[in-house]
């Protein structure tokens, strides 16, 4: 499952450091794009108990086809390589509507014979902090079977989804 707020876009558990990392910090943030389609920015400091530091920087284009730009090293020189990737790449257009996967508060919420119409705010998770400072919403589908619970989705819910481009796939509401 891709994530724009996992580190290297995949969900997992990078081993950065040979002993153990001490501190995550989430450096900035940005909706951009990378090669002409919308990308999420991510800039993430690991501090490892060794006294390493290291400076993570990552593009991930998250519908299809995506596309992850990453850097362990993304130190000045580095980000102005990753920089210029973005500005001068051109990639394919996109052959989904929908992201892989999407992190929000549920706005607004419909039931109808094709399942759950949702408005999603998109939230960035840095680290365990939700940050909300993007002001737009984003309609989703959510057929029914997908729905695992007898409660259905309610407005203020904080919701994860993924998707297959196409149609909403899996859903997890992490709040209520």
């Amino acid at each position: 499952m891709t994530s724009a707020d996992a580190i290297g876009g995949l969900l997992g558990n990078p081993a950065f450091c040979d002993l153990k990392v001490t501190s995550q910090q989430l450096l900035d943030y940005a909706d951009a794009t990378f090669g002409g389609r919308a990308a999420d920015y991510r800039h993430w400091r690991i501090a490892c108990a060794s006294g390493q530091v290291i400076p993570i920087e990552q593009y991930l284009v998250d519908n299809g086809p995506g596309y992850i730009v990453y850097c362990e090293n993304a130190d000045v020189r580095n980000q102005a390589v990753l920089s210029h990737l973005a500005a001068a790449s051109v990639l394919p257009s996109a052959t989904t509507p929908l992201r892989y996967s999407d992190l929000g508060i549920v706005r607004a919420v419909s039931h109808h014979p094709d399942g759950y119409h949702i408005a999603l705010d998109r939230v960035v998770d840095a680290l365990g902090t939700l940050i909300n400072k993007n002001p737009a919403t984003y309609p989703y589908i959510v057929p029914d079977n997908v729905i695992q619970e007898e409660t259905p989705i309610v407005v203020g819910d904080l919701v994860e989804l993924t998707t297959n481009g196409v149609r909403v796939t899996w859903l997890n509401v992490r709040t209520r």
